[in-house]
């Protein structure tokens, strides 16, 4: 049986986050979501984590927690697109 893995970056994304963990969970049973969580201070990795528990699947949510200074450093594009003067180039 093949496993989904989706890679779901995050830095302040508490409004969508919830909604987009939910539906990669949707998706198939034998996935799981990995939510990298850069540093966020608007409680992203929580809401990540409630939205997976109010399925009943928080074993499905493997959250990743990068903390600074190490994090927003070569930080992935955001789900809204690019930051203020970031080039996609």
């Amino acid at each position: 049986m093949l496993t989904t893995y989706f890679m779901l970056p995050c830095l302040n994304e508490a409004v969508v986050v919830g909604a987009s963990v939910q539906d990669l969970l949707s998706r198939t049973k034998d996935s799981f979501v990995v939510v990298v969580d850069d540093a966020s201070d608007d409680g992203t990795a929580a809401i990540a984590r409630l939205a997976a528990e109010e399925m009943d699947q928080a074993e499905r949510v493997i959250l990743v927690r990068r903390t600074l200074p190490n994090a927003r450093v070569d930080r992935p594009h955001r789900f809204d697109g690019p930051a203020p003067g970031e080039d996609l180039g």
